[in-house]
C-alpha cells in the first residue's frame, strides 16, 4: 500500500441506500430507473443473442458483469475517499475471470487519475430532488482543470445516450441542490474490463439536452406508470371475469 495524500479532506456520502425517499418520507424513483425504462436496448438484445448462440445464460453474465462493476465502483470510491493505492484482489466477486477484469479496470482508473490529477471533494452521494420527486447516487463531485466537475464511473463497454442522459439528471440534481456551487462540467470515465478507459468531458450549456432528457423522460415515466395502472386494471377484470365462468 502507498499513501496518497489528498489536496482535501473527501466528503463521503455512503453510498446507494436500499431505496430513496423524500422529505416526506416516502419512497420516490432513482435516476437510473428512469433512464433504464427508456434507454435504447438494441445494443442489449444484440448482446443477449450473442450470449445466447455462445451456451451461455445472459442473465448470469449480467450479473457478473454488474458484481465486478460494483467492485470496482467500491475500490476506486476507497482510492479518492482515503488516498490508498492498493492493488485488490477482489476476492469476493465470484470468478477468476470477474477478478481479472476488475483489477483491469481498476488499473486503469489508476492510470487516468495519474495523468489528469483530478481534484475529488465528494464521494458517492445521494442526493434527493423535491421539485422532480426524483434521487439518485453521484459517484464523484470535484474539479478537474480547476472547473467544478461531475464526474461517473463507468465500466460497461462502452457510453451510451442512456449514461449522458443519466449524469444530467444528476447535474440537475446537485445544481438545485447546491445552487452556489453550480457543475461547471461533467467527466464521464470507462474505465473497461478490458483495460481500456475513455474519459468524456463535456461542458455545463453542451450537457443542456440531456438534462432537458432528463426531464421530459422523467415526465414520461410518471405517465407511463399511469398507463401500466390501467393494464393492470384490465389484467385483473379478465382475471376475475374467467373464474367467474369457471365458477359458473
Amino acid at each position: 500500500m502507498v499513501a496518497v495524500e489528498l489536496p482535501i479532506e473527501v466528503v463521503r456520502g455512503g453510498g446507494r441506500p436500499s431505496t430513496y425517499k423524500n422529505a416526506a418520507g416516502k419512497r420516490i424513483v432513482g435516476v437510473t430507473t428512469i433512464t433504464g425504462r427508456f434507454d435504447n436496448k438494441e445494443a442489449l438484445i444484440g448482446w443477449a443473442h450473442k450470449e445466447g448462440k455462445e451456451g451461455r445464460d445472459y442473465a448470469v453474465t449480467r450479473d457478473q458483469a454488474a458484481a465486478t462493476g460494483t467492485a470496482v465502483h467500491d475500490a476506486i470510491e476507497a482510492f479518492v475517499t482515503y488516498g490508498a493505492v492498493t492493488d485488490p484482489e477482489f476476492l469476493d466477486l465470484e470468478t477468476e475471470e470477474q477478478r481479472h477484469q476488475a483489477v483491469l479496470a481498476y488499473r486503469s482508473f489508476l492510470q487516468w487519475h495519474a495523468e489528469v490529477s483530478p481534484v475529488i471533494t465528494h464521494a458517492e452521494m445521494p442526493i434527493v430532488n423535491e421539485r422532480l420527486q426524483v434521487a439518485g447516487t453521484i459517484d464523484a463531485i470535484g474539479y478537474l482543470n480547476g472547473l467544478r466537475t461531475l464526474y461517473d464511473w463507468k465500466t460497461s463497454n462502452g457510453i451510451y445516450a442512456g449514461h449522458v442522459v443519466q449524469v444530467g439528471g444528476y447535474g440537475t440534481i446537485w445544481n438545485e441542490k447546491h445552487p452556489d456551487d453550480l457543475i461547471e462540467q461533467y467527466a464521464v470515465c470507462r474505465f473497461g474490463k478490458d483495460g481500456q478507459r475513455h474519459a468524456h468531458v463535456w461542458a455545463a450549456d453542451e450537457m443542456q439536452p440531456a438534462r432537458d432528457c432528463f426531464e421530459q423522460w422523467t415526465a414520461a415515466y410518471r405517465i407511463d406508470a399511469e398507463v401500466q395502472k390501467l393494464l393492470r386494471k384490465r389484467r385483473q377484470s379478465e382475471k376475475e371475469t374467467v373464474e367467474h365462468v369457471q365458477e359458473s
